[in-house]
């Protein structure tokens, strides 16, 4: 489970490379982070290059990429005190993990959702004994 855990946040990882590179290097040329407008813009296009094979190595999906301009987009980082003209945040989801990329710190926090993985376990378990009782009279009934 732990091996799961770290392989599923390098994935996420490496998901969310090309963004940041994307990002560094638009603050690089033009000396500000780009728009959202751009930044989704880019990432449009970057999937329809994946799509059409233009690029290859595409990760696999897991989930939409959100890239966070201020502190009232993220409930958790209203505390803190960053330069939102110069930082941003990208996350990433997969199931019921999260993954945040923080640009001032150049680091990754990664967040499992406890609720909802309880509430797929819960739902799972509720599942299993109904499926295994269609099952039996789907075997009754051919015999």
């Amino acid at each position: 489970m732990i091996t799961e855990s770290i392989d599923d946040k390098n994935h996420l990882i490496r998901c969310l490379e090309k963004d940041q590179q994307y990002i560094d290097q638009f603050s690089a040329s033009y000396q500000r982070l780009p728009t959202e407008k751009e930044y989704y813009d880019w990432r449009r296009e970057l999937i329809e290059n994946y799509k059409s094979g233009y690029l290859k190595n595409r990760p696999k999906y897991v989930g939409a990429i959100w890239y966070y301009r201020s502190a009232k987009e993220i409930v958790k980082l209203k505390a803190l005190e960053v330069d939102w003209s110069n930082n941003y945040v990208l996350s990433i989801t997969k199931d019921v993990s999260s993954l945040y990329y923080f640009s001032w710190n150049r680091r990754y926090l990664s967040q499992e959702n406890g609720l909802t993985k309880l509430i797929c376990l819960i739902v799972t378990f509720m599942f299993l004994p109904v499926l295994f009782l269609i099952r039996i009279m789907r075997f009754k009934t051919v015999n």
